[in-house]
């Protein structure tokens, strides 16, 4: 972008040196870098040099000596994070004009009080809103592999706000690419549709005592809908008082377009089937990958891995009393399954395992012929992967025999945690927590855990995955999220966009 801009500016000094032999040019527009700086040349400047490539100091007469990170009137005394555009490696937040005192997160060209408090406003307007979208959501089904219904409401939404460039892709994520230009890096920013339960009509939804109670109504449609409203923050009066600046200091351009994605397939057998087809689509590009899912007092930044087996076991059954005495399937299983609990797990990671379901038979007089279980493990360690993985394939070993077929189905692989750039995982996951602090003071806690972040986390890209609301029952039919808490989850959410939009 530098070139682009210093040429610009040779234009406009040529025009103005047509004019006038002195270099007397009022208001004149000096970008350095890509700071967008308001200086009043007068004769006294002397020389001018509208085509240098990397300006760092502007230091001709004026009140800045050694401005290392240019920041023009503001009162930050020491202003840690400086604008895009000047030679610092890591250039975070963006604090032109901003009257912060310490600026810790200057959004989009405004000072942080500024920021928050154009934020809350946005989030107490449009509380009932948010709330009334959350229940149209939460009754509509969407298990995994079904969440056609759900993936209709929220395109049609989306284009109604103003998200006219929203998709449906190949395997039913809504796609809103926003300021994504072609050769642009991009953040992903992400909530799931599918829910945990499998019911194909219309969820119960019900609210008592300040919360809403029922099934996947906070995992993942709070975070849904959060997310959903921050997109609707951006096409709004509000947000026209936040981006104009920034818009303005970048020449209409963003350092990273932003692609939101609504995605199917995150829950137990979806085996993050949305996700994975993000990447397959846009991995080259992704730099980084933010996740709303479960609650904000949690920040996952490290991946469980998991594998998911079906395991069925086949014999020749027979007549309960006339056969007695043959193989059956649901013993034989029930024997497996004891075994498998019997583990002696490793003791230098965690490990989890869990049957899930059991299946099998079809009367009480018959020798089952058949049955099956769903199993699975989990670990953040892939040696103690390895050794799970081991000891599964060894018992069922153990358990073949003549007039017994056992069978493993790998339904599921969750990948773990590749190889990330430590520092730059940490950066956002700090970037995330400052941003959850400033409004919410209770415990924050990072943690491992088993989500959409799995696949960005593998390739080696930094993710994290917070939530924007509150509640509990994770799984159950009587999953809650406690209403205020919504008006919380998306102050953090439509800042931390923000913020990333910023750089």
């Amino acid at each position: 972008m530098g070139g682009c801009l210093e040429r610009r500016i040779e234009i406009l000094a040529e025009e103005y040196l047509e004019k006038s032999r002195k270099p007397d040019f009022g208001n004149f527009r000096k970008v350095t870098g890509e700071h967008i700086v308001m200086e009043h040349i007068t004769q006294e400047d002397n020389v001018v040099e509208f085509g240098a490539q990397k300006c760092e100091h502007v230091t001709r007469r004026y009140d800045i000596q050694e401005c290392e990170h240019v920041t023009h009137g503001c009162d930050t005394q020491e202003c840690e994070h400086a604008t895009r555009g000047c030679d610092t490696q890591e250039c975070e937040h963006a604090t032109r004009g901003c009257d912060t005192q310490e600026c810790e997160h200057a959004t989009l060209g405004y000072g942080t009080q500024k920021c928050e408090h154009i934020i809350r406003e946005y989030v107490e307007l449009h509380h009932d809103e948010t709330i009334a979208l959350l229940k149209k959501l939460a009754v509509i089904p969407a298990p995994s592999g079904q969440e056609e219904k759900r993936a209709a409401f929220v395109c049609k939404w989306l284009h109604k706000q103003g998200a006219t460039e929203a998709f449906i892709d190949e395997v039913g994520n809504v796609v809103y690419p926003y300021q994504c230009e072609t050769e642009q890096k991009l953040t992903v920013v992400m909530a799931h549709m599918d829910v945990v339960c499998q019911d194909t009509e219309e969820l119960p939804l019900k609210e008592a005592d300040g919360y809403l109670i029922g099934p996947g109504v906070r995992d993942d449609t709070a975070n849904l809908v959060n997310m959903l409203m921050a997109i609707k923050f951006l096409f709004s009066h509000e947000a026209e008082k936040l981006c104009d600046k920034a818009a303005s200091a970048l020449c209409g351009r963003r350092e990273n377009g932003i692609l939101f994605v609504a995605d199917v397939g995150e829950e137990g057998l979806g085996n993050l089937k949305g996700s994975r087809q993000i990447w397959k689509d846009y991995g080259s590009r992704i730099d980084r990958w933010i996740c709303f899912d479960l609650n904000y007092n949690v920040i996952y930044n490290r991946a469980v891995g998991s594998r998911r087996y079906r395991i069925s076991v086949h014999s020749e059954g027979g007549h309960s009393y006339k056969d007695f005495g043959k193989e059956n399937a649901i013993v034989r299983l029930a024997e497996v399954i004891t075994e498998l609990y019997q583990v002696a797990l490793p003791q230098n990671a965690r490990v989890t395992y869990n049957v899930g379901r059991i299946e099998g038979g079809t009367t009480v007089n018959t020798i089952a012929q058949e049955a099956s279980m769903l199993y699975e493990f989990r670990s953040e360690s892939e040696e103690a992967m390895q050794f799970m993985e081991n000891f599964l394939q060894n018992t069922l070993q153990r358990y073949q025999k003549k007039g017994v077929r056992i069978e493993a189905e790998v339904l599921g692989i969750r990948p773990g945690n590749g190889r990330v750039d430590e520092k730059k995982q940490e950066k956002l996951t700090q970037r995330c927590r400052n941003i959850i602090r400033k409004y919410y003071d209770g415990d924050i806690i990072c943690d491992a855990g088993s989500t959409d972040g799995n696949i960005p986390l593998s390739h080696g890209v930094p993710s994290v995955t917070i939530g924007t609301a509150l509640g509990d029952g994770t799984h159950t039919r009587q999953e809650t999220v406690e209403i205020e808490s919504m008006k919380t989850g998306q102050k953090i959410a439509v800042e931390l966009i923000c913020d990333l939009i910023s750089g």
